[in-house]
């Protein structure tokens, strides 16, 4: 049976490109258009697949260099795992340097609503030594097998445990530039981020007091973590402590670390 033939324009219609992006594509080689008899231009069912893993790989970032070379011809697929793999890395950095600058910026809003002005050149110098690192940065080898799999049973996924290094580096930031903007550990803002480092405490250990020591012991071997990372902790943790102490005595509560 012979294969469905598509017109220029049924391509733009099934793929929201343009005739000019699939004329481009034709040029280049990437998706080089068939002929008819007549010299008209004309694609396969093949094609409009080929063409939909282009627009694919195109929205995770790769060049059309790399989609040509590496992706698309020849289909290896030990090699296109390998790229994709390497892709997903660059994604995730992104996304953590994006995460940081988002929760830098709402540091910023609730210091202002302190009637303070946000410490610039503390986070103009500092906050970029956060970097791109992911989740695929921290070291856990040298922890005891028995702590991280009690901590690796307490969750579900793999977006849990991002989920919580998200939350522990926005609460970070937030206590460093509260820090070092002059908000104090007794003021409303500082014994809400109390309250929510102790939130993200219970969600990380659901009140297992085995769990609570596995994550004491991760921030005990501070020297394996990443340098940001490690740095951020080293500036907001005195402050952070002092405000979970007031928080303790204003509800009555015992401290549990």
């Amino acid at each position: 049976m012979a294969q469905k033939k598509y017109s220029i324009k049924e391509m733009v219609a099934a793929s929201g490109l343009t005739t000019r992006t699939l004329q481009h594509y034709d040029n280049i080689g990437l998706l080089p258009a068939r002929r008819t008899e007549g010299g008209r231009r004309f694609y396969t069912e093949a094609d409009l697949i080929k063409l939909e893993q282009i627009i694919f790989y195109k929205s995770l970032g790769f060049s059309l260099n790399q989609i040509q070379e590496n992706l698309i011809s020849p289909p290896d697929l030990p090699a296109m795992e390998r790229i994709l793999s390497a892709q997903a890395r660059i994604l995730y950095r992104q996304i953590e340097a994006m995460h940081t600058s988002l929760a830098a910026l709402e540091a910023c809003q609730e210091v202002i609503k302190t009637k303070r002005i946000p410490p610039w050149k503390f986070l103009s110098s500092f906050i970029s030594q956060l970097g791109q690192k992911d989740f695929h940065s921290w070291d856990f080898s040298t922890l005891d097998p028995k702590v991280l799999q009690e901590i690796s049973a307490h969750f579900p996924n793999l977006e849990a445990v991002v989920g919580l290094l998200h939350t522990w580096k926005k609460l970070s930031i937030k206590a460093a530039v509260f820090k070092a903007a002059g908000v104090g550990p007794v003021e409303p803002a500082a014994q809400e981020l109390a309250a929510e480092w102790m939130k993200m405490a219970h969600a990380a250990t659901g009140g297992d007091a085995k769990l609570l020591k596995g994550f004491l012991a991760i921030d005990q071997n501070r020297e394996t973590w990443p340098e940001g990372a490690r740095k951020l902790m080293e500036e907001a943790d005195d402050y952070i402590s002092e405000c979970y102490r007031v928080y303790c005595e204003r509800n009555g509560l015992e401290p549990v670390w």
